[in-house]
């Protein structure tokens, strides 16, 4: 136990950018080939959604969550706030939402499935309709949008709109409600959608991606 824990201190001095205890999940992780750009994008999901599992907002209400989640509710659990169901059909048991390595091992997973999606959708590594804003990378935009708000919702693929309101306000709509003949498909296009939640921490699909990518950034030490 005590060489383990000399491994971990020394893997927090050495990457001092990511959270105490996701140092060696993280680097865990690495070392079994996962992709690092989806690693930082996992984690930096983690950071949005739990504040790195930490906080009294998180404690308190994964504890609660956890209760519901016994008596049959299917509730957003763990660092990642991912469901069981979903975590099940990433391959991930949903107790390991409760731990570190699981959280981001599920995390990763999800965000990996949307990221082979979004490219079968035809989004590209371009900039994304959030610029600078964003990742940088539209398929990476539209796959982190897709953890929160769901691939059906989000991925489109999206075309100039036929409708003179949204015209206006510059919204695309999803191609599928436009005939084919006029469909005019907008590359790498990310929708932004409005959530108003239970907890009343309202956000937009924008907002979450430019948080995730915020906290992608701040990894910068690996």
């Amino acid at each position: 136990k005590t060489l383990i824990s000399k491994k971990i201190k020394d893997l927090q001095q050495k990457y001092k950018c990511l959270p105490t205890q996701f140092a060696y999940p993280f680097t865990l992780l690495l070392k079994k080939n996962y992709d690092k750009m989806w690693l930082k994008v996992a984690l930096g999901i983690i950071g949005r959604e739990s504040s790195y599992a930490s906080g009294t907002r998180y404690n308190v209400t994964n504890i609660l969550k956890q209760m519901a989640s016994v008596v049959g509710y299917n509730s957003s659990l763990g660092p990642a706030q991912m469901k069981g169901d979903t975590a099940n059909d990433l391959g991930v048991d949903e107790k390991d939402l409760f731990t570190d390595v699981g959280a981001l091992d599920a995390a990763y997973r999800l965000i990996k499935r949307n990221f082979n999606l979004a490219r079968s959708k035809g989004y590209t590594e371009k900039p994304s309709n959030l610029k600078n804003k964003g990742t940088g990378n539209a398929t990476l935009d539209i796959a982190i949008a897709a953890y929160n708000m769901g691939a059906d919702k989000v991925m489109g693929p999206w075309c100039e709109s036929v409708d003179p309101e949204r015209i206006k306000k510059g919204l695309k709509t999803n191609c599928s409600k436009i005939k084919k003949d006029e469909q005019k498909v907008v590359n790498d296009y990310i929708p932004n959608f409005h959530t108003e939640r239970w907890d009343g921490v309202n956000i937009t699909s924008h907002g979450y991606i430019e948080e995730v990518a915020t906290h992608v950034r701040n990894l910068s030490c690996i």
